[in-house]
């Protein structure tokens, strides 16, 4: 009877071993990032700060000292040592991609009039505080795309609208290797991956529920998300559905290390 119980012992103890080590097994398999697929300088660059201490996409070039989305911001960041920059882009009356965080120039011009209501002529007329003019994403694209050590962080202001102009920049430049494609619209970050697959794409969720809604998509690489919403819950669920959790505009020494804390792989704005 020892003998049986033992032995039934033993099967019990190897039994959940086993559960235990197929448990990890899918846990990790599942863990696995959908970028680990894609090839090219900005899918490399990440891939090897999944882990980092700490990386900086500089936020419209160094726009808390220059003026932003200006060359002189780009070339400060990039300078200072930063060869991640972000351009927004907003779309003309004409179709054209114009780099500006804001529908309206009023804020960077002086001028109260959104760029869709505005044809290309117009805006070329337009100049911001430090004398330059707005800049359209092919002149940005053009000026710095010759650095190879360079990646664009693009957000698509107007999502799906502006994939096609979008695309069309990046192959004319050779630069959709070392893109970035991000948008709160999951539309537009959905069609430029599915006409452009090897793009590595970032959706950029404001609450809680949006982030849980598009944890499941497989177009995703990265979720980044407001630092209101940091917790380790909110990271455990992106990464178990093998995407990168990232933080936008974290301004404070105290910010940068709560988000430390966590691991995994940050960038921050």
């Amino acid at each position: 009877m020892r003998i049986k119980k033992s032995i039934i012992m033993l099967l019990i103890v190897a039994l959940i071993l086993i559960a235990c080590l197929s448990f990890n097994y899918f846990n990790n398999l599942k863990k696995m990032y959908l970028i680990e697929s894609k090839n090219g300088l900005a899918a490399d660059y990440i891939k090897h700060h999944i882990n980092p201490n700490m990386t900086i996409i500089s936020h419209r070039g160094a726009s808390g000292e220059v003026v932003e989305h200006t060359f002189e911001a780009y070339d400060k960041a990039i300078n200072e040592g930063n060869n991640l920059i972000e351009q927004d882009v907003q779309t003309s009356k004409d179709g054209t991609l114009w780099v500006s965080h804001d529908e309206s120039s009023e804020r960077i011009t002086g001028v109260k009039k959104n760029y869709s209501d505005m044809n290309d002529n117009e805006i070329s007329k337009l100049h911001t505080e430090n004398g330059e003019n707005i800049h359209t994403l092919e002149e940005v694209l053009e000026r710095y795309g010759i650095d190879n050590n360079i990646i664009f962080v693009i957000e698509l202001k107007n999502g799906s609208s502006q994939v096609d102009n979008f695309l069309s920049l990046l192959r004319k430049y050779d630069v959709v290797n070392r893109t970035i494609v991000q948008s709160f619209e999951y539309e537009g970050i959905e069609s430029a991956i599915k006409k452009q697959p090897d793009l590595v794409s970032m959706f950029l969720a404001e609450n809680i529920s949006n982030i849980e809604k598009h944890l499941p998509q497989n177009t995703i690489d990265i979720i980044c998300f407001d630092k209101t919403l940091l917790s380790k819950g909110t990271v455990r669920k992106i990464k178990y559905n093998g995407k990168l959790p990232y933080l936008y505009t974290l301004d404070t020494d105290d910010e940068f290390n709560k988000a430390k804390e966590y691991g995994g792989g940050w960038i921050f704005y």
